[in-house]
């Protein structure tokens, strides 16, 4: 009788300890997309909202004339995209929802019109200090292929 039990203890245990273990993932994971949720909405206050007020030809024309208050503007937003993309790009975020928020938008409307920007940030320079932003479009873009 006393094995019975002890053998009925343990099998509770373990289905205890699988449940929790699965509950505490599922919990990360949940925790994860909204962290990428609050992350992509402070970005679209900060960054987003600011560059869908500019066209791609008035952004040319902001460079092409050195304006500088607003090539900061366009600076700042796109050091905002930077490290919002480190933390997709490394696990902070879930590219999965990042995807579903942004494709489109973060990959086609706002990298052509933020091209310009990027050619004149790396003009004379050998380190691409953009490349977290390069390698979450080109990921977005992969995507893209993959879906039906």
């Amino acid at each position: 009788m006393e094995i019975t039990l002890s053998i009925i203890a343990i099998v509770i245990s373990l289905i205890s300890g699988v449940f929790a273990l699965y509950t505490f993932i599922w919990t990360a994971q949940r925790d994860k997309k909204q962290a990428t949720l609050d992350a992509f909405n402070t970005l679209q206050e900060q960054a987003l909202d600011v560059l869908n007020e500019y066209t791609g030809a008035e952004i040319k024309h902001i460079i092409e004339e050195k304006n500088k208050s607003e090539y900061r503007e366009l600076s700042k937003c796109l050091a905002r995209l930077e490290h919002f993309s480190v933390g997709a790009n490394t696990g902070i975020y879930d590219r999965k929802t990042v995807y579903e928020l942004a494709h489109g938008f973060l990959d086609v409307g706002i990298w052509y019109k933020l091209q310009p920007v990027l050619e004149a940030k790396q003009k004379g320079k050998t380190e691409n200090y953009y490349q977290n932003y390069c390698a979450l479009v080109k990921w977005m873009k992969a995507q893209k292929k993959d879906t039906p």
